[in-house]
């Protein structure tokens, strides 16, 4: 405190060096009508000619007539840091902090200094206050910690406080950190029942960890979390082949791992035990209404390593109408140009009929899309009518 005091002094005697230095009028600059306007201004100045004392004497100007006001004390800190003298830029940011505790701009500012001058742990507090009084600031504060390399324990442990912050915490690094990083916010989650407990699981979060992992190439994390929380999986539909249940044989748990069927007017696709190739099940499309359908609503992501692969398939029609019928397609999720390829289509009355192709995964392919697809006819009006089931869809290395 006596430190503090010293500086208040220091701001009445510092003024008139600011004269000196930059010709303002003292009285001027501390008059009873804008003298922070004023500061604001010449400071500019001094700091487009690099002159960091003009700065210092200028904010001391500016606190002369309000000490009490938090910003000048985090921007007279901002001064005295250009100016190189560390100590005392501490000591206007621990004042800054002690006035502005409720406002969200000075903990920023100070968690900032903080972490500057490796008082990781003080940064943290900052930030974590700063989240607690306002949540809008989740990604500066999320991104500030990152840019320090902070463990992800350590900052859910530190720099958070409560269920909501860490979840958020949890989603910014679904998008910016590794497969690891997010495994362990993922396991510290867990472990305080922040993802799940006996009586409901947080789904959206759930699938965002298994796509992370899946992209990773960690499926033995991605198939755990998802039989801990979605429902039980049998790993016998998802080894060699990157498709997971090609059979159809497991009721849908809301997993990433499965298929994903998106409704469409006109066509009904449902899991049919009355008709299979082998096992218990497979998939019926009904051609009930489609008119000229461009359909490929029922789809599975898969994350191939590079090399050669087969995709195979086996389809069953009856009285499928059209030029175009059922095949399967594989793209590249994020760039179709990249990979786009078709195994053969099936129309017309056929008992179970197998369809191939074999392609190549580039390095650039990091995921694909599967899709149980029938393009538009341009011939005959294109409507098309009728049944179809497919079963024992594979993605096999070559």
């Amino acid at each position: 405190m006596l430190r503090v005091v010293i500086i208040v002094i220091g701001l009445a005697v510092g003024y008139a060096s600011c004269a000196a230095l930059l010709g303002v009028d003292p009285i001027e600059a501390i008059g009873s009508d804008t003298p922070a306007d004023l500061a604001e201004q010449q400071l500019r100045r001094a700091a487009s000619h690099e002159n960091t004392a003009a700065a210092v004497a200028l904010y001391k100007i500016a606190l002369f007539r309000n000490p009490a006001a938090p910003r000048r004390w985090t921007q007279l800190g901002d001064a005295f840091l250009a100016a190189g003298d560390t100590q005392h830029a501490a000591e206007c940011f621990t004042r800054a902090l002690e006035l502005g505790k409720g406002i969200p701009e000075v903990l920023k500012r100070v968690a900032e200094f903080d972490f500057a001058q490796g008082r990781t742990n003080a940064g943290m507090d900052a930030g974590a206050q700063l989240l607690s009084l306002d949540p809008s600031f989740q990604k500066p504060v999320f991104e500030m910690y990152g840019r320090q390399s902070l463990p992800v324990v350590q900052v859910l442990e530190t720099g958070l406080k409560g269920q909501a912050a860490a979840l958020a915490y949890f989603e910014h690094l679904r998008n910016t950190a590794t497969a690891d990083d997010v495994e362990a916010a993922w396991q510290w989650l867990a472990a305080r029942s922040f993802l799940a407990s006996r009586t409901w699981v947080n789904p959206r979060l759930t699938q965002g960890y298994i796509e992370t992992q899946l992209r990773a190439g960690n499926f033995d994390r991605a198939v755990l979390a998802s039989a801990r929380f979605l429902g039980p999986i049998d790993l016998r539909f998802l080894h060699p082949s990157l498709v997971f249940d090609g059979g159809f044989e497991v009721e849908p748990t809301g997993s990433p791992l499965e298929w994903t069927v998106f409704p469409f007017a006109g066509i009904v696709a449902e899991r049919d035990h009355r008709a299979a190739h082998s096992g218990a099940a497979s998939l019926h499309i009904d051609f009930a209404n489609a008119g000229n359908a461009l359909f490929g609503h029922v789809l599975q992501r898969l994350y191939p390593h590079p090399g050669r692969w087969r995709a195979r398939a086996f389809i069953r029609t009856v009285d499928l109408t059209s030029g175009q019928g059922i095949r399967l397609l594989i793209s590249d999720s994020a760039s179709p140009e990249r990979l786009y390829v078709q195994t053969p289509a099936i129309a017309g009355t056929h008992d179970w009929t197998a369809v191939e192709t074999v392609f190549t995964v580039t390095p650039a392919t990091t995921e694909l899309r599967l899709q149980i697809f029938r393009p538009k006819d341009a011939d005959n009006g294109g409507v098309i009518q009728g049944n179809a089931w497919i079963d024992d869809i594979s993605v096999e290395p070559e």
